[in-house]
């Protein structure tokens, strides 16, 4: 059983609730990594957050709460996941006008 009583899926690597704590400490290490080093920009309301103390207070609630992530069984193995890949950058729109 996992913590909180859910039985783990074998066919998962990660229960759920490891998998959200893994995520949500990896995107905080890397948004804290990328102010650091001036990777962010913060305009109108938020132009405080270019601050290291006031970026710090304002990680600390989503440093709290728990996040939700969803996982669901792979959808056909690695040549689906390069072929889904492949379909949706070509069906989406590039960001940069040509």
């Amino acid at each position: 059983m996992a913590r909180g009583g859910s039985p783990v899926d074998p066919n998962f690597l990660l229960a759920v609730c490891v998998l959200s704590r893994l995520f949500r400490r990896l995107v905080l290490q890397m948004l804290i990594s990328a102010h650091e080093a001036g990777r962010l920009q913060f305009f109108g309301a938020y132009a405080a957050l270019a601050d290291t103390n006031a970026f710090a207070a304002f990680l600390v609630p989503l440093r709290r709460s728990e996040w939700v992530v969803y996982s669901k069984k792979p959808f056909g193995g690695p040549e689906a996941v390069l072929a889904y890949s492949r379909a949706t950058r070509i069906a989406s729109p590039s960001p940069i006008a040509a």
